[in-house]
């Protein structure tokens, strides 16, 4: 039994601590105290509810099972590890404001407005009293992000809380998470942000807007612009974050946002499937145009709360005359759906690429994502945009996992390749156990 909460610890503007994860967040695991000259931080990560915790784990038991359940971020079948308990935070989440202009239909923040207690803006006095006790306990802070169930930059101290954070722990890594609808010049001046995070969820305000209620569009994509400006030639990140939604999710809309990506100079342009009433309930994750290294897919963490994942420590390569698969990861979601990751590559342009699970029809396996490290491995090989991040529905697999695979490349130059993966018949254990057996190439005709 695993979660965060033993490697992070999550301030609210409130100054309360409660468990990091949306649904767990009703806990309250301990609070500031009122002066900020206090120490008390050591006594909180040693009071009864961290210790129900790190109990819990030992026993293999979730530490509130009503809560814990509905956890994206519990993990039961890894082994704790207590950070914490090492002083050691990979993540200090400080919500800065619980204030937001946006109303984002699956936000829970006008409902936490009216039912927490508190000031809605974390001052720097008290940002700086926890960094101080923090310090002065001997804690390693490896992050501080800023993001909450509020929009960080409406707290008309931002710029001051960045600063602190500075001199406090001047190494640590500092990532800012906000939708961009501010003036990045007002809110962030001229400090030095490792990472600045923008959710743009749509490449037009028709798009946008139909989520991000009262927000524009136009001044996101100027923030950033701005932060490009201001942070890469510094070396800092700038990761446009592009939730996928019902409103969002079309081919066009997509490729207008890859195209608006590469012209403002972005980092990472990083598409995320998520959980929310009004997710993209599309069965495959989009085509994304080939070309360049700056597009990422990534899922809520609630995607892996139940799961299987397999593929031994370097995945499950299939080959043969003239090419190959290779399978990175294979996840085994509780409703049967299975996350691909890896690539396909030959010695000529593959046309068309499909896998089958369990005998079921093809899916397509679209191959868009840049693979520069295969061609670097095998330079036989002749394509870069080789590999594949697809989501196939495969409710005959089950929770215990396919028994086939079947990946199938249609070769430019003639001639069909076939290439199976045969997993053991039994359910397949919790984590990273490879399969029995890899078929060898079938060359077909």
């Amino acid at each position: 039994m695993n979660c965060q909460i033993l490697r992070t610890l999550y301030v609210r503007a409130n100054g309360e601590i409660p468990c990091e994860d949306d649904f767990g967040e009703r806990l309250t695991l301990g609070r500031l105290p009122d002066d900020p000259a206090t120490p008390a931080i050591g006594r909180i990560l040693e009071n009864e509810a961290f210790g129900r915790i790190r109990a819990a784990f030992a026993r293999g038991e979730a530490p509130w099972p009503e809560v814990c359940r509905s956890c994206a971020l519990l993990r039961p079948d890894e082994a704790p590890v207590d950070e914490l308990g090492r002083r050691v935070i990979e993540k200090l989440q400080v919500e800065a404001s619980l204030a937001c202009a946006l109303r984002c239909p699956d936000c829970s923040n006008l409902q936490q407005i009216r039912h927490r207690k508190g000031p809605l803006h974390m001052t720097p006095e008290v940002f700086a009293g926890l960094l101080d006790d923090l310090r002065n306990e001997g804690f390693a802070v490896r992050s501080v992000e800023y993001c909450g169930q509020g929009e960080p930059l409406n707290n008309p101290r931002f710029p001051e809380l960045l600063a602190t954070a500075r001199r406090s722990y001047p190494e640590t890594l500092q990532r800012v998470i906000t939708n961009g609808n501010h003036d990045y010049a007002d809110r962030i001046g001229d400090a030095f942000v490792e990472e600045t995070v923008v959710s743009v969820d749509g490449a037009t305000q028709d798009a946008y807007a139909r989520y991000r209620v009262n927000g524009r569009i136009d001044r996101a994509l100027a923030f950033l612009r701005d932060a490009v400006a201001a942070q890469r030639p510094r070396g800092g990140a700038v990761i446009w974050k592009y939730i996928l939604l019902a409103s969002n999710d079309s081919d066009v809309e997509i490729a207008e946002a890859r195209r608006l990506a590469e012209e403002i100079g972005v980092t990472e342009l990083r598409f995320v499937r998520t959980h929310s009433a009004s997710r993209s309930v599309r069965a495959e994750l989009p085509r994304l145009p080939a070309g360049g290294g700056k597009v990422r897919i990534e899922a809520h963490p609630s995607f892996f709360r139940d799961v299987r994942s397999m593929a031994g420590r370097g995945g499950v390569r299939i080959s043969g005359a003239g090419g190959a698969v290779h399978l990175d990861s294979l996840t085994i979601h509780e409703d049967g759906t299975l996350r691909l990751v890896g690539w396909a590559n030959a010695a000529q342009p593959i046309s068309e690429a499909t896998v089958a699970v369990d005998g079921a029809a093809p899916a397509p396996l679209p191959l868009t994502v840049p693979r520069p490290d295969v061609r670097r491995q095998i330079p036989a090989f002749v394509s870069v945009v080789c590999g594949f991040d697809v989501w196939v529905r495969a409710s005959a697999a089950g929770s215990a996992g396919p028994t086939v695979l079947e990946f199938r490349m249609v070769l430019a130059g003639g001639g069909t390749s076939r290439l199976l993966v045969d997993f053991e018949d039994r359910p397949l254990p919790m984590w990273r156990r490879a399969p029995r057996r890899v078929a060898r190439m079938v060359r077909m005709a």
